[in-house]
């Protein structure tokens, strides 16, 4: 288990995974309404949790 893991990383997470199949299912399109959701979902967790990873961090930097 990861320092810096969340309950609302976990509720990222999920989303992720679905949509990443959904659109699996669907062929793989580059374009489209599934792609967007994958990409935006994708990005959405990808983003928190890098900023987990920042705060956790810096957490400890300020405490010293």
């Amino acid at each position: 288990m990861k320092h810096y893991w969340s309950v609302a990383l976990d509720d990222l997470k999920q989303p992720s995974i679905d949509t990443y199949k959904m659109w699996v299912f669907a062929g793989n399109p580059r374009q489209g309404i599934l792609f967007d959701y994958m990409k935006d979902a994708k990005y959405k967790y990808k983003l928190a949790v890098r900023d987990a990873i920042y705060v956790y961090d810096n957490k400890f930097s300020d405490d010293l």
